[in-house]
């Protein structure tokens, strides 16, 4: 959960340091699915996991294919924020990435 704390704080910072209205969220429905942050870029809605694990899999996204699945054509590609050394896809619409290593860049 610390981890999980940092990661959102650090988006918190980015979006505040960018002058941007921080527009981060967490979910969680009445069945008890959830998702770790939500990330709304007006344009995109991001759904994020965040893992301290290096070797990520299907499983690790379960909460953000839900969430994909509850919004639709909202919802943007998924992102687990791990430890892996290069983005990885996980899933047909989720990317592993890595903290500090190579950015991720939608194609």
């Amino acid at each position: 959960m610390l981890f999980e704390n940092w990661v959102c704080g650090e988006f918190l910072r980015l979006f505040t340091h960018a002058g941007e209205d921080p527009r981060l969220w967490t979910w969680r429905t009445a069945e008890g699915h959830e998702g770790d942050l939500v990330m709304d870029l007006h344009e995109r809605i991001i759904p994020i996991e965040v893992k301290l694990h290096s070797t990520p899999g299907r499983k690790h996204a379960e909460g953000i294919r839900r969430f994909q699945d509850l919004g639709g054509r909202g919802a943007d590609t998924g992102l687990v924020l791990c430890t892996v050394d290069e983005p990885t896809r996980i899933g047909e619409t989720t990317w592993a990435v890595g903290l500090g290593g190579p950015a991720w860049r939608p194609r």
